[in-house]
């Protein structure tokens, strides 16, 4: 297990954080998922921690691990927490205009631990499992033009100049291709 930076602000460490993960996802999840082909981006490898994270058989893809549920998302965006993906407005545009050939995301909810979560009155519980998907770029183009992902402002970040004040929530139940799922 790797430990999660406790400051969500801090992107330096976020960025180290994510580079484990990245070397974790090609070393023991891909062959645990019967993923085959995917490596570390070159330029990832080179240092630069926002370069697109993986090649997928010569594809640019993008990796997005997620340790902790986003409860919130079933509270306000009628999402199952046991499969929300949150991910970045400002990484889909940097995607878009710096690789226009990416293909996806591969999608890692590695839930450890029973979760549970009061909300206005609303008991929201997530299972122990850990669940590997693929989310197809064209998806997500179309889901975003026609306005069917939420986006979820953070409020502890309206004035902050370095982190994402936005994040896109995908339910993975719906619009994502399960490679591997197992609740543990």
């Amino acid at each position: 297990m790797i430990d999660r930076p406790t400051d969500n602000q801090d992107r330096p460490k976020w960025y180290a954080h994510g580079d484990k993960k990245e070397q974790l996802f090609v070393d023991k999840v891909c062959p645990w998922a019967n993923i085959v082909g995917v490596t570390l981006h070159p330029q990832k490898v080179a240092g630069d921690p926002t370069y697109i994270d993986l090649l997928d058989n010569g594809r640019e893809v993008d990796l997005k691990w997620r340790s902790e549920p986003f409860f919130l998302a079933g509270e306000l965006y009628g999402i199952d927490p046991q499969r929300c993906l949150s991910f970045n407005v400002k990484d889909w545009r940097r995607y878009n205009s710096h690789y226009p050939q990416w293909a996806g995301l591969w999608a890692v909810l590695d839930w450890r631990e029973r979760w549970s979560r009061e909300i206005s009155q609303h008991l929201f519980e997530v299972r122990p499992m850990i669940g590997v998907y693929w989310v197809y770029r064209q998806t997500l183009e179309d889901l975003i033009s026609r306005d069917r992902l939420p986006i979820h402002r953070y409020k502890e970040r309206r004035d902050d100049k370095r982190n994402a004040k936005d994040s896109y929530l995908v339910d993975c139940g719906l619009y994502a291709v399960p490679q591997r799922e197992e609740f543990v």
